[in-house]
C-alpha cells in the first residue's frame, strides 16, 4: 500500500475467518507516506491452527508513513505475528502506536525502528518482576505495556518478543509498576509509547523470580520444626517465612519469623521454642529488593513431636525355680510410643545401664533369660521410644538372683598381697582359679581397728593371678588392710587372709625391662627395643634417660629404643614428693642394617636377589600370609597374588619389596583398593578410611615386614565409611603392613613410618 491513507486492514467484528496474511516476501507495506492507517485482527506468518505460513517481512512501515496503528485499544483488534524472517519494522516513519500484538517465532526482532523509525523510542528497562508485580524505569507520561514472553516451540527461542498481553501502566517520575500474577520464572518484557504514538521496541526480557520450589516442613522434636526449601531463580534479596495458627493465614495470629531477610544462600531454617503436640502452618516467598516480594509458596505444615508419657511401677521379680531368669513388669502411660527401651546393668557392665532389648508398643512385661547368673546384683530401667523424643526413664529395680543350691559355693581366695606404690596408691594381687567364682569384693578398713567396708566389686578373669589398684581417697601414711571373698552362683567363699600397707612412696625396686622377653639381644637397625616398667603408678610422670641424659618427649611408660646405649627411666607422683629411679640402667645395643631384596620370576619360579641369607631362614609371603615349607631362596607356583620374602642376614631381618603375579586384584574379598592411609609416610599418627559394605567386628593390624605383629586393635564397624585415627608414634622408623580383617574380607595396605 503506498500512499494511501484512513484504511483498515482486518475486521475486529469477526471471530473467524480472519486475514491469514502469508508465504509472501513483506505480508503488509505502508509506503510513502501511507498515514492514518489501521492494521488488526489479522494472522501474519500463521493462522488459527498456529500453522507456519511464514513472509520475508511481516509488516513494513518505511517512507514518512506515521500516525498508524497496528493493534488497538480491543483486545480483539490484536494482530497475531509468528514465524516471519523480520517482523514488524518501521523506516523512517514516525508515530505509529504498536498495541497489544501477540509476536512469537520470528527469527528477528518483534519490533525493528532503523532509519529514526518511531524516532527510535527508547524501550522501557524492567529493573524487577516477581509472581505479583513488574516495575521498572522509563520516560515520564509513557504508557508501558507489559507481555510474557513465549519461545517454547520457536527455532530460535532467543529473540525477545512479546507473546501474551498483560497489562499497562503509566510511567510516573520515571519509574513503573504493574501488579498481576505472573507464573514463577516467568519471562517478561515491555515496550513504551509516548504521547506522540510513537512505540518502542520490545524491552530485554526479565526473568520473574519465583517463590522457592519444594517448600517442607519436618518435625525435628517436640519444640522445633525445620523449613527446607529450594532457592529461588533470578536476582532476589533473599526470603521472608512466615508461620501461623490456621492452614488459610486467615484467622490465626501470623509470625514474622524472618524480621532480617534470610540469606540468599540458605535453603533451611529451624523454628525453635515451640509447643509440644501442635500443629503449625508456614509460607515462604522471595524478596527480590526491599520494597518488592515474590508471591506466597503453598502453605505446608508440620506437628511437633508429643513426649511420651513415662512408664511406671516397673517391678522386676526372679521366675519360680530358675536361676537365670527375671520378669519386668510395668504400667505403660503412654499412647504415642513406638515401643519400650528395657536396659539393664550389672557387675559386668561396671554397673552401666545397656538395652537389652526393644519390645513392641502397648508391651507392659518382659522375661529376660540373657545369660543371666545366680548370686549377681541386676538393675534395670525402661522407657517409651518414639521417633521424636524418648520418654524419661522409669523407676529403678533391682534383684539379686537367689543362690543356686544345686551348685557348689566357691572357695576363698589366697596369696593376697599389698604393696604401697605411693601416698596415693595401693596395689592387691591374690591367687585363684578361674571357676567357680564370678567375681570378687575387696573390702578395706583403716589400719587395725578399723571396720572392713565394701571398697569395689570386679569381675574374674582367666588369669589364676588377680589385680586390683586402690587409689580411692587414701591419705598419706595411714595403714590400711584388705580382705577379698569370692562370689559365684553356688554361694559365697570365706574371706581370704587380711594383708595392710601403709600409703608411702613405693618406688624404690623400679626396674625397666625389653618388651617382656628375659633375655637383651642386640636388635638390627631401623628396628626398635620396646622397654617397659615393672611398675606404672597411679598419676605418674616419666622422664627416661640415655647414658644418664633425659630424652626429650620420652615422657611415656613404655619407650622405643633405637640407638646403642644405657637406657633408665625416672617415675614422679605428681603433685607429691614420690620419686623413684630404675635400680639399673639397661642396655641396648643396635647393629647390622636390612638389606635391600628383590623378587623375579621365571620358569615358573620366584626368585629372591639376596641367596645367602643366614641358615637358609628364607620365609616366602602370599598376599602376606606366610606360605606353609616355602623356606627356600626361590618358590615355584603360577597362582596369581602379591608374593615378598623375608629372610635373615647378619642377624638382622630383612624383606623384599611385593612382586604381583598374575591379576592380583582379582583375590576375592579383598578391599585393599578401598583402604586409603594418609599421611603416608606418616611420623605420628595416620588417618585410615575403608568403604565396604561389610560390618561388624574387626581388627586393624600393622606388621613389620617379617609378619610379626606390632599393633592390633578390635573394633566394631556400623556403617558404609569406616574413618579412624591410629597412633603411630611409637613404631620404630621403616616400612609395615597396615591391615584390616574381619570374617568376610581383608584390606592391605603398605605404610612408611618417618
Amino acid at each position: 500500500m503506498s500512499s494511501s491513507s484512513n484504511n483498515v486492514i482486518g475486521d475486529n467484528t469477526l471471530t473467524v475467518p480472519k486475514n491469514i496474511i502469508g508465504g509472501n516476501q513483506t505480508g503488509i507495506t505502508l509506503t510513502g507516506s501511507s498515514n492514518n492507517n489501521k492494521i488488526i485482527s489479522n494472522y501474519i506468518g500463521t493462522n488459527d491452527a498456529n500453522a507456519n505460513f511464514s513472509n520475508g517481512t511481516a509488516i513494513s512501515i518505511n517512507t514518512t508513513s506515521t500516525n498508524n496503528q497496528i493493534g488497538g485499544v480491543l483486545i480483539n483488534e490484536a494482530n497475531t505475528i509468528a514465524y516471519n524472517s523480520e517482523s514488524l519494522i518501521i523506516d523512517n516513519s514516525v508515530q505509529n502506536k504498536i498495541q497489544r500484538n501477540s509476536f512469537y517465532c520470528n527469527t528477528a526482532p518483534a519490533i525493528s525502528l532503523i532509519n529514526g523509525g518511531n524516532n527510535t523510542k527508547p524501550a522501557p528497562i524492567i529493573t524487577n518482576a516477581s509472581g505479583i508485580s513488574v516495575q521498572g524505569t522509563c520516560v515520564a507520561g509513557d504508557i508501558v505495556e507489559i507481555y510474557t514472553v513465549d519461545n517454547t516451540n520457536c527455532a530460535n527461542n532467543t529473540i525477545t518478543q512479546g507473546t501474551t498481553y498483560l497489562g499497562n501502566a503509566t510511567v510516573t517520575g520515571t519509574t513503573w509498576i504493574f501488579t498481576g500474577n505472573f507464573g514463577n520464572g516467568a519471562v517478561i518484557t515491555a515496550t513504551a509509547t509516548d504521547a506522540n504514538n510513537n512505540t518502542s521496541a520490545f524491552a530485554n526480557a526479565f526473568t520473574v523470580s519465583s517463590s522457592p520450589d519444594q517448600f517442607i516442613a519436618n518435625t525435628l522434636s517436640i519444640s522445633s520444626i525445620q523449613l527446607n526449601w529450594e532457592v529461588a531463580s533470578g536476582n532476589v534479596l533473599g526470603y521472608q517465612i512466615e508461620r501461623c495458627d490456621d492452614d488459610v493465614f486467615a484467622t490465626g495470629t501470623i509470625t514474622n519469623l524472618s524480621a532480617n531477610v534470610i540469606s540468599i544462600n540458605t535453603g533451611s531454617w529451624t523454628d525453635t521454642g515451640l509447643q509440644n503436640n501442635k500443629e503449625y502452618f508456614y509460607r515462604i516467598r522471595t524478596v527480590i529488593t526491599s520494597s518488592l516480594n515474590s508471591g506466597w509458596s503453598p502453605i505446608v505444615s508440620a506437628t511437633t513431636g508429643n513426649v511420651s508419657a513415662t512408664p511406671t511401677n516397673l517391678i522386676v521379680v526372679s521366675i519360680t525355680n530358675s536361676f537365670r531368669s527375671t520378669r519386668l513388669t510395668w504400667l505403660d502411660n503412654s499412647n504415642n510410643e513406638l515401643g519400650f527401651e528395657i536396659e539393664r546393668a550389672s557387675i559386668f557392665t561396671n554397673n552401666f545401664f545397656e538395652r537389652i532389648s526393644i519390645v513392641d508398643e502397648n508391651t507392659t512385661t518382659y522375661i529376660d533369660n540373657d545369660n543371666l547368673l545366680a548370686n549377681v546384683r541386676y538393675k534395670y530401667r525402661i522407657r517409651a521410644i518414639n521417633p521424636i523424643i524418648n520418654s524419661p526413664y522409669s523407676n529403678m529395680a533391682a534383684i539379686t538372683l537367689a543362690i543356686n543350691p544345686n551348685e557348689t559355693a566357691p572357695t576363698l581366695p589366697v596369696n593376697l598381697i599389698v604393696n604401697s606404690v605411693s601416698s596415693q596408691e595401693i596395689n592387691l594381687s591374690w591367687s585363684y582359679n578361674v571357676n567357680p567364682s564370678i567375681y570378687f569384693v575387696i573390702e578395706r578398713r583403716l589400719g587395725q581397728s578399723g571396720t572392713f567396708a565394701s571398697l569395689d566389686t570386679i569381675v574374674n578373669t582367666p588369669q589364676t593371678t588377680k589385680f586390683y589398684t586402690d587409689t580411692e581417697n587414701l591419705i598419706a601414711n595411714q595403714e590400711y588392710c584388705y580382705r577379698i571373698r569370692a562370689f559365684g552362683i553356688g554361694g559365697v567363699s570365706p574371706y581370704s587372709q587380711i594383708q595392710c600397707a601403709s600409703a608411702v612412696c613405693g618406688l624404690s625396686d623400679l626396674v625397666v625391662t625389653r618388651d617382656d622377653i628375659s633375655s637383651n639381644p642386640p636388635i638390627c637397625s631401623g628396628k626398635s627395643a620396646a622397654l617397659r616398667l615393672n611398675k606404672r603408678p597411679f598419676r605418674a610422670l616419666y622422664q627416661w634417660k640415655k647414658n644418664g641424659l633425659a630424652i626429650i618427649g620420652a615422657v611415656f611408660p613404655i619407650y622405643l629404643a633405637e640407638e646403642t646405649g644405657l637406657y633408665s627411666c625416672t617415675v614422679t607422683i605428681d603433685g607429691t614428693t614420690c620419686q623413684g629411679t630404675t635400680l639399673a640402667p639397661i642396655t641396648i645395643i643396635v647393629q647390622g642394617t636390612p638389606t635391600p631384596a628383590t623378587v623375579t620370576y621365571s620358569s615358573n619360579c620366584l626368585r629372591s636377589s639376596v641367596l645367602d641369607a643366614n641358615n637358609n631362614s628364607y620365609q616366602w609371603y602370599k598376599n602376606y600370609v606366610p606360605i606353609l615349607g616355602a623356606n627356600q631362596n626361590q618358590y615355584c607356583t603360577n597362582e596369581a597374588g602379591v608374593y615378598y620374602v623375608t629372610f635373615m642376614v647378619n642377624n638382622c631381618p630383612s624383606t623384599s619389596s611385593p612382586y604381583i603375579l598374575g591379576d592380583a586384584t582379582a583375590l576375592e574379598n579383598d578391599l585393599s583398593q578401598n583402604l586409603i592411609i594418609y599421611p603416608n609416610p606418616a611420623e605420628n599418627e595416620i588417618n585410615v578410611s575403608l568403604s565396604t559394605n561389610l560390618k561388624g567386628k574387626f581388627q586393624w593390624v600393622i606388621k613389620d615386614m617379617t609378619g610379626k605383629i606390632i599393633i592390633e586393635i578390635t573394633s566394631e564397624k556400623n556403617d558404609y565409611l569406616l574413618s579412624e585415627k591410629i597412633n603411630i608414634a611409637n613404631l620404630a622408623s621403616g616400612m609395615y603392613f597396615l591391615e584390616w580383617k574381619n570374617s568376610q574380607g581383608q584390606a592391605r595396605k603398605k605404610l612408611i613410618k618417618k
